[in-house]
């Protein structure tokens, strides 16, 4: 089972999500260190489902904002509250990192607006990529 499938189902501890992560945002060979966004940065999110607030999730421990957007809005404040929810025992179990905040956004210009990254995690259907 790859590493984005066990993320999506919930079987995936926090430690390997983030490595899973910096796998796909930082390629092999450059150095994270120097690439790594400010705390301040604000990452967003398109799709509030199991995997889009999973990938919130990771993205609130390092202290940030992220947005998280989905055309349901109660799904999207679902996805604020699994995070709320979640954050703190990541936070113990990992050991490291610091407690951020997810961030429901009705619109997707406003999620988007100023984001360093924006992760889009909705079903796969054309109709709506």
């Amino acid at each position: 089972m790859g590493l984005a499938r066990q993320l999506a189902e919930g079987q995936l501890l926090a430690a390997h999500a983030e490595e899973f992560l910096y796998t796909v945002f930082f390629p092999a060979g450059e150095d994270v260190g120097t690439r790594a966004p400010s705390r301040e940065a604000i990452a967003a999110v398109v799709g509030a489902g199991t995997l889009g607030r999973r990938i919130a999730l990771m993205f609130a421990t390092r202290g940030g904002d992220v947005r998280v957007h989905d055309p349901n809005p109660d799904q999207a404040r679902a996805a604020v509250d699994y995070v709320a929810d979640t954050l703190p025992e990541v936070l113990a179990r990992r050991g490291s990192g610091e407690a951020g905040r997810a961030i429901a956004a009705d619109d997707l210009a406003d999620a988007l607006d100023g984001a360093w990254l924006v992760v889009e995690a909705v079903p796969e259907r054309l109709d709506i990529k």
